[in-house]
């Protein structure tokens, strides 16, 4: 299993991706679907069918996890949203996290049990999972849903069985005012739940664990930032514990940057959050033409050592909360540029559905028109570069986990380079005219480097680099890698909180025979990733089912070891691989 790094997810909003499935369209109420499909505000017709049918497509781009809207049973009839009357088209008024919704079942499945597995979302799971792709769920529990003409307000139930609702909450789930008298609501009016009872968060936790049990191999939870941070690391260290390398992702507020609150929620949530401000540099250098240009790209990927692990993000062009880059200002002839930027860039991909169809927001740039899938074309540009550099990401250890250096930048044009141990990855970007640069300390042998994108841009160095051609709206990876495969259990070692100076290196010793059995000279070398971050993978085979203990060192110019001031960390070594720790220097 690889690390969550060398993943490129594919997010589908299943009510409008398609639909075959004429039978569900309606749901329970008939007022909820729209045929016409042009009110943006109700069913549209997609459904767990229509992925299903079209799973060929979507693993034909190379995509190794699909993440998928909220599947949970939705309140039922029409509620408000803004003073509209709305249906729970995406997924985030729940009703039932044990049950799927009817909308996205055929007519025969509906009201199915938890226990029964034979369900389209038990086969779409089967089928992803033959294709070697995870399945990811997103997932909304830090509010209750409005209340319809149908049901109460904030009406929740488990598995069909009634638990409570906003008039009557007898588990206390709901979170009160300091009156105790008024439910606390969130900035939409929805009643919110009380991260401070236990009871209900060992019931998100029971939740998460039985659905990764029917195969959902992690969950995205929108909305992450309207629960406190506590709450997602008692998730977080829960699920870790019983499912490792199960992937949780986390939703913050689009206008996110890393400072002050929102740094703190990224570095110790547990969840890898989603980088809106890598979003809005990209909307505003290349969609706006903001002063800059990729210049301002490049400054904020230099600026990565104010995480403490930027390669843990998510990152993104498109999304369900923001108007589509094409329906910004971006030029149709720069989409692939754009994506191979997307799929070069430290953190992990999430493509929005119909992203590479070029897909626009209907009728106007508002985020909430989510806009319908109906051309399923493998063999456009953005295509093509997207299952191209997705097989490169799941192997590459340089776009998975590689330190970012810019080699030369302009307001069009940007080069850079990824470079993890041996393996080197150079990138070169131009949305202006067509230039030639002569870059120097260029990270690649001596001998042809060709573009695996298959553009024109081939060519031989010698001792020097060579003028790089690069034509207008262009975009050119060239790839060196000097890897040698190893078996066992791989474990990623991740270390923060060091603060490295020109000539150290750090390497990670221990008493397993693996790490040295605490001998520097067998230490294992840590990459260095930015200059708060460095990451390392060791292969264990002997020591598996074992408890180890190990530190790490940091060694100069001239070797002079410097040791953390703290007893060796202890950890048992599991049996599966894509585990991480993550440590903090002492």
């Amino acid at each position: 299993m690889r690390d969550i790094r060398g993943q490129t997810i594919y997010h589908v909003m299943l009510d409008r991706f398609g639909g075959t499935e004429a039978s569900n369209n309606e749901g329970y109420d008939p007022e909820t679907f729209d045929a016409s499909r042009t009110d943006p505000a109700l069913h549209w017709g997609g459904d767990l069918q229509s992925l299903l049918d079209r799973l060929e497509y979507v693993a034909g781009l190379g995509v190794t996890c699909v993440r998928l809207s909220p599947i949970f049973e939705q309140m039922h009839g029409l509620g408000l949203d803004r003073g509209r009357p709305s249906a729970a088209w995406d997924g985030k008024w729940p009703r039932d996290w044990r049950r799927i919704d009817q909308h996205l079942l055929p007519r025969a499945e509906w009201d199915r049990p938890f226990a029964a597995r034979d369900t389209v979302f038990d086969r779409l799971v089967a089928v992803c999972h033959a294709h070697g792709m995870r399945v990811v769920l997103d997932f909304v529990c830090d509010h209750a849903n409005p209340g319809s003409d149908r049901e109460p307000r904030g009406e929740m139930c488990d598995d069909g069985r009634w638990l409570l609702s906003s008039e009557h909450d007898p588990k206390g789930w709901l979170r009160r005012g300091p009156g105790r008298e008024d439910l606390a609501q969130d900035g939409s009016g929805l009643d919110r739940f009380d991260a401070r009872n236990p009871s209900f968060t060992h019931h998100m936790i029971d939740v998460l664990c039985d659905w990764t049990d029917r195969g959902a191999d992690g969950f995205c939870f929108l909305g992450a930032q309207h629960m406190p941070l506590w709450f997602w690391q008692q998730i977080a260290s829960s699920m870790y514990a019983r499912r490792p390398g199960i992937m949780l992702l986390g939703v913050p507020p689009t206008n996110t940057t890393w400072q002050d609150a929102a740094l703190d929620f990224a570095n110790h949530s547990g969840l890898h959050l989603t980088d809106f401000s890598f979003h809005r540099h990209v909307v505003e250098s290349l969609c706006w033409n903001d002063v800059g240009g990729m210049r301002r790209i490049a400054g904020y990927l230099e600026k990565d050592d104010r995480l403490d692990d930027a390669s843990s993000l998510v990152t993104l062009l498109d999304s369900p909360d923001t108007p589509r880059l094409l329906s910004s200002g971006l030029p149709d002839a720069q989409l692939p540029l754009a994506v191979t930027l997307l799929m070069t860039v430290r953190g992990t991909p999430c493509i929005q559905y119909g992203t590479e169809q070029a897909i626009r927001s209907p009728g106007n740039p508002d985020a909430r028109i989510a806009p319908r899938m109906e051309t399923f074309d493998e063999s456009t540009p953005v295509a093509r570069a997207i299952r191209r550099l997705a097989a490169l990401r799941r192997d590459n250890l340089a776009l998975q986990r590689g330190y970012y250096r810019t080699l030369w930048v302009s307001d069009d044009a940007l080069v850079f380079s990824r470079t993890h141990d041996k393996e080197h990855v150079v990138v070169a970007l131009n949305r202006g005219r067509d230039i030639e640069a002569r870059i120097d300390n260029i990270p690649l042998p001596d001998g042809p480097a060709i573009d695996v994108l298959g553009g024109p841009g081939s060519f031989v160095r010698e001792h020097a680099f060579p003028a790089l051609r690069m034509p207008r709206s262009s975009a050119q990876v060239f790839v060196q890698e000097d890897r040698v495969e190893t078996a066992g259990t791989a474990i990623v070692f991740r270390l923060t909180g060091y603060a490295t100076r020109f000539g150290e290196r750090i390497v990670l010793t221990g008493s397993a025979p693996e790490l040295g059995a605490w001998d520097l000279a067998h230490a294992i070398p840590l990459q260095y990733a930015n200059a708060n971050l460095w990451i390392g993978q060791v292969t264990f085979d002997r020591s598996v089912g074992q408890r180890i203990a190990y530190r790490y060192v940091v060694l100069d110019d001239r070797d002079n070891a410097n040791r953390e001031r703290r007893l060796p960390r202890l950890r048992d070594v599991p049996p599966v691989s894509e585990v991480e720790w993550q440590d903090r220097w002492s």
